[in-house]
C-alpha cells in the first residue's frame, strides 16, 4: 500500500494536523487534501516518489478545475504537463543575477494562482531555494495562493 503524509502549514500559527495516510484514499483524506488544494498558504503533503506525487496533484487539480495559471518549482527530469508554468529555469536565471533578484522575478514573473514545489534532493541541493521560499513569506504571496509542498521518500 501507499502511504501519504499530510501536514497543513499556517504560517500564522504552529502546525496543526499530521497524519500518514493510506491508499486508497478514504472520503475524509479526500476531504483533508480538498481543503489544502482550495486553502491558501503552504501545505506539505509527503508521498513516496515524484509520480505519486504528481499524480496526486495532477488528479486533485483537474477534479477541482478551478484555477487558471499552476505553476511547479521542480528540478526532476520527469516532464511537466504543458499547461503548468515550470518555474525552475525562470527562477534559476534571476537568482544568479543574469535579470535581477528573486524580488524582481516575483514582481516581473509570478503570476499564478496555484502553485506546488517539489522537494526532491537535487531542488534541495540548489542554493537559492531557502531564498524562494523566504521571499514567498517576505511577499506574503503564500497568504494569496495555495502551495503545495511535496516532500518525498515515506516508506
Amino acid at each position: 500500500m501507499k502511504r501519504l503524509s499530510f501536514q497543513p502549514i499556517n504560517t500564522q500559527q504552529p502546525l496543526g494536523f499530521s497524519r500518514f495516510i493510506e491508499e486508497p484514499l478514504s472520503e475524509a483524506t479526500i476531504l483533508d487534501i480538498q481543503d489544502a488544494f482550495l486553502t491558501n498558504g503552504m501545505h506539505t503533503l509527503s508521498v513516496e516518489n515524484v509520480a505519486m506525487g504528481r499524480s496526486l496533484v495532477n488528479t486533485f487539480l483537474s477534479s477541482l478545475d478551478c484555477y487558471y495559471a499552476t505553476a511547479c518549482l521542480t528540478h526532476s527530469d520527469q516532464p511537466l504537463a504543458t499547461t503548468v508554468y515550470d518555474l525552475f529555469a525562470d527562477i534559476d536565471s534571476y537568482a544568479h543575477g543574469a535579470r535581477g533578484d528573486l524580488e524582481e522575478f516575483f514582481l516581473e514573473r509570478f503570476y499564478v494562482d496555484f502553485l506546488w514545489i517539489e522537494y526532491t534532493q537535487k531542488l534541495k541541493e540548489t542554493w537559492w531555494v531557502s531564498d524562494f521560499e523566504q521571499k514567498l513569506r517576505d511577499l506574503k504571496i503564500d497568504q494569496h495562493i495555495p502551495i503545495i509542498c511535496l516532500k518525498y521518500g515515506i516508506k
